[in-house]
């Protein structure tokens, strides 16, 4: 298995976290990358734990958002105020619970 993450290559199943796509998911990813997603995603066991960490998940979502903006023309500081706002929402969802 590969980690969808860091890529880590040669991990047996046990060595990580799968995630099987329902087909509604694989339909709206589908659609997105205009290309056939995958039936499930592999996580090695340290990507899934910050994935999973109500401290940590917040962080990577709020360097993606920062980083995606700054690549798509955003000034650095606009994109940083709004990856904040993203960060504020994520870090006080009840929903970031497991």
């Amino acid at each position: 298995m590969e980690c969808c993450i860091c890529g880590n290559k040669n991990l047996s199943k046990q060595q990580g976290h799968t995630v099987d796509l329902e087909e509604s998911e694989r339909s709206l990813i589908t659609k997105s990358l205009g290309g056939e997603a995958p039936k499930e995603y592999f996580y090695c066991k340290g990507c899934w734990k910050a994935c999973t960490s109500k401290q940590m998940a917040p962080q990577i979502v709020k360097g993606i958002v920062s980083a995606s903006l700054v690549g798509d023309g955003v000034e650095v500081k606009k994109a940083e105020k709004v990856s904040n706002k993203f960060f504020d929402l994520l870090a006080k969802s009840p929903k970031i619970s497991r």
